[in-house]
C-alpha cells in the first residue's frame, strides 16, 4: 500500500457493490503504524489494517467472543497489554487463552534481580572461578536435547548486536552457572537475571576504566552493556531496559506471526551458540558444540585484563570464520564492507582527488550493503515476507534507517574484531581502514 504525504490511502471495495469507501488514514495514525511495522509487531502497513478491519467486524457480528481468537493472533502481547487482561480477566481464562503470560516472567526477574543487585563482587566470582568453570566444559558432554525450539532462521545479527563482548560475557555466565549446578543446561529465566547481574557489574567497571584513561567513543569496550540505572529513574523504564538486553543479547522465546511457530531469538541463539528446549513446561538453555569451543578461548574482559581489548585474535577469527557464516546475508555485508573500505584505502593513498571521495567512504557503505541485501533477496524472494525485507527497494525513510543501523553495526563489530580501524575526523565524520 503506497504511502501519499505520510498518509496512508485506504481503499476498500465492498463485494456485490459499486461504491468504494476511501479513507485517509490521519497522520499521528499513520506514524504509529509505521512504527509498529518497524518493531515487526506486524508485517507491513496492510497487516496492522486488515487485523484492524477484522477485529471489529467481528465485534460487530452475531460471535464477538470470535475476537479473543484473533487477539490470539497477535500475540505475542506487550508487557501493558498483558498487565491490562491480568486486571481484568479472570486467571484461569487467562491460562486456557492466552498459556502463561511474558509479565509472569518479568515480575519474577524483577523481583531476582533487585536481590543480585545487592551484590557487587558477581563478576568477580565469576572472574576467580573462571578456569574451574573451562575445566568443567572442557569435559561436558554435548548433546541434542528433545523439544527443541529453534532461531527463526533471520538471515543477518540484529542491529541491535552493534558489540560481540556482551555475548561472551553471557556465554560465560552460562557456563559459570551449569558448572555450579553440576548440571549440562539451565532454566531460561535463570540465566536471565544472573547474566544481567554479571553484565551490569562488568559495564561499571569498564566504564570508571574508560574514563580514568579517557578512551574515546568508538574504542569503548563497554557499548552494548547496560548501564546501571540512577535511584530516581523510573521503574517502568529500569524494568524494559533490562528487558530490552535480556531479549537481545540472552535470548526469549517468542511466536513467529508467520510460521506460527515458536523460536527462540537473541544473539545467543543467532550465533548457534545454544540451544533452547522445553522440558516440563520449563524453557532451559544448554550450549552447543560451537559454544563450547568459543567459551574456552581466553578472553581479556572476563579475566579482568581490561587494557588488551573486547576480544583476542583467536575469538575474532572463529566470530569471522565460524559464527557470522551462519547467517548469510551478514556474511555477505562483511565481505561488502571489507572490499569498500579496501576500496577507498587504496584510494586514499594514491591522489588527491580519490581523497575526496574517500570522505564518501559511509555513502559508498550504504549504497553497496543495500545492493548487497537486494541481491541476496532476490536469491532467496521467500525471505522478502517472512522477515519483512520487502521495503529495501524503496526511497524513504524507512529503509534508509534501516540501511544505516546495519552498517553501524557490521562496522563496531568490525572495529571490535580489529578488522577494520575506525576513527573520526576533525569535522565528526567516521574514517575507515583496514587493518
Amino acid at each position: 500500500m503506497p504511502l501519499i504525504s505520510s498518509i496512508f490511502i485506504v481503499l476498500l471495495y465492498i463485494k456485490g457493490m459499486a461504491e468504494k469507501i476511501i479513507y485517509s488514514v490521519l497522520e499521528i495514525h499513520s506514524r504509529r503504524i509505521r512504527e509498529l511495522v518497524e518493531s515487526k509487531k506486524y508485517r507491513n502497513p496492510e497487516d496492522f489494517l486488515k487485523n484492524a478491519i477484522e477485529i471489529l467486524l467481528t465485534w460487530e457480528s452475531d460471535y464477538p467472543e470470535e475476537c479473543m481468537e484473533i487477539m490470539k493472533g497477535l500475540m505475542p502481547l506487550s508487557l501493558k497489554q498483558e498487565k491490562f487482561m491480568k486486571q481484568s480477566m479472570d486467571s484461569n481464562e487467562i491460562k486456557n487463552q492466552f498459556g502463561t503470560l511474558e509479565i509472569d516472567n518479568v515480575e519474577y526477574e524483577t523481583t531476582k534481580q533487585k536481590e543480585l543487585s545487592l551484590s557487587d563482587e558477581d563478576h568477580l566470582k565469576l572472574r576467580n572461578n573462571f578456569q574451574h568453570t573451562k575445566k568443567f566444559i572442557k569435559s561436558l558432554k554435548i548433546t541434542t536435547p528433545k523439544n527443541q525450539i529453534s532461531y527463526d532462521g533471520y538471515p543477518l545479527l540484529s542491529g541491535f548486536y552493534s558489540r560481540l563482548l556482551p555475548v561472551k560475557i553471557v556465554l560465560a555466565t552460562l557456563c559459570h552457572q551449569i558448572e555450579r549446578k553440576k548440571d549440562s543446561k539451565i532454566e531460561l529465566k535463570e540465566l536471565r537475571v544472573h547474566a544481567f547481574d554479571i553484565a551490569e557489574e562488568i559495564a561499571e567497571t569498564l566504564i570508571k576504566y574508560e574514563n580514568e584513561h579517557s578512551i574515546p567513543r568508538n574504542k569503548k569496550t563497554s557499548t552494548g552493556f547496560p548501564k546501571r540505572s540512577g535511584k530516581d529513574e523510573d521503574e517502568e523504564k529500569i524494568i524494559m531496559a533490562q528487558k530490552r538486553f535480556k531479549d537481545k543479547f540472552i535470548g526469549r522465546v517468542r511466536k513467529s506471526r508467520t510460521t506460527k511457530n515458536d523460536h527462540f531469538e537473541g544473539a545467543l541463539s543467532a550465533l548457534g551458540l545454544v540451544t533452547a528446549f522445553n522440558e516440563n513446561e520449563k524453557i532451559f538453555v544448554s550450549l552447543t558444540a560451537l559454544g563450547k569451543k568459543f567459551f574456552l578461548m581466553d578472553n581479556p574482559i572476563v579475566e579482568g585484563e581490561y587494557e588488551k581489548g573486547s576480544l583476542t585474535k583467536q575469538e575474532a577469527e572463529f566470530i569471522l570464520k565460524e559464527l557470522i557464516p551462519q547467517r548469510e546475508l551478514e556474511h555477505r555485508f562483511v565481505k561488502t564492507v571489507i572490499s569498500v573500505v579496501e576500496k577507498f584505502q587504496k584510494g586514499k593513498s594514491n591522489s588527491k582527488e580519490s581523497q575526496k571521495e574517500f570522505e564518501k567512504i559511509t555513502h559508498s557503505l550504504d549504497k553497496e550493503i543495500k545492493n548487497t541485501a537486494l541481491n541476496f533477496l532476490k536469491e532467496n524472494p521467500k525471505m522478502l515476507d517472512l522477515y519483512n525485507l520487502n521495503h529495501l527497494d524503496r526511497k524513504n525513510e524507512t529503509t534508509e534507517r534501516k540501511i544505516t543501523q546495519w552498517r553501524l553495526a557490521t562496522m563496531g563489530r568490525l572495529t571490535e574484531m580489529n578488522v577494520v580501524n575506525w576513527t573520526i575526523n576533525e569535522n565528526g565524520d567516521s574514517e575507515y581502514s583496514l587493518i
